[in-house]
């Protein structure tokens, strides 16, 4: 009996071990992100599953990443997904999207294919809320402009109208015969 207990004693102590050694979908997702900031693209590979040295160098390249933020991860047994926020220091621009990981038997692993699609698209959807407020930014500017020339040529007109006014009752000026307008004197023109 002593036997048996012995053993499984060290069964669940090598259990424990085990499951201790396994890091978190968020840590190894929050550790590939840091190497790929940092271009060590040796780490960011071990820490990834069907990662090509160039598609790696791609991500590295793509943009110099200023800071990496993880978020709320789901997961079940063997696949999970944790939202990742990448600043990036040269445009501006920041990126939210989900890392996706997938479980072997040693642990957690990127999957670097899924997880380049799901930046690629939050990327451009990041660049087209850019422009979208561009655009409207844009769009106030050319209405404020319209306003401030429908504003000048309204000027324009009252100040044209006020300028004939005064040229017809400025003095000097004769008003025309009132008997060039009476009937008789237009008819015997003709």
């Amino acid at each position: 009996m002593n036997t048996r207990l012995v053993v499984a004693g060290l069964a669940l102590a090598l259990l424990a071990v085990g499951c201790s050694s396994d890091v978190a979908p968020d840590v190894v997702s929050e550790q590939f992100w840091t190497a790929v900031q940092t271009r060590d693209l040796e780490t960011a590979e071990g820490l990834s599953i069907n990662a090509k040295p160039a598609r790696l160098e791609g991500l590295a390249n793509l943009r110099t990443i200023e800071s990496v933020s993880i978020g709320k991860s789901l997961r079940d047994e063997s696949v999970a997904m944790v939202e990742t926020t990448l600043t990036f220091e040269d445009a501006d621009v920041v990126v939210t999207f989900n890392t996706n990981l997938e479980r072997g038997d040693d642990g957690w692993r990127v999957d670097v294919t899924k997880t380049a699609s799901e930046m690629r698209r939050a990327t451009l959807m990041a660049s087209l809320q850019q422009a979208e407020e561009a655009l409207r930014g844009s769009a106030e500017v050319v209405q404020e402009a319209l306003e401030q020339g429908r504003v000048g040529a309204s000027e324009a007109v009252r100040e044209a109208l006020e300028d004939l006014e005064q040229a017809l009752e400025a003095p000097g000026d004769t008003p025309p015969d009132d008997d060039l307008f009476e009937q008789d004197s237009y008819e015997e023109r003709l």
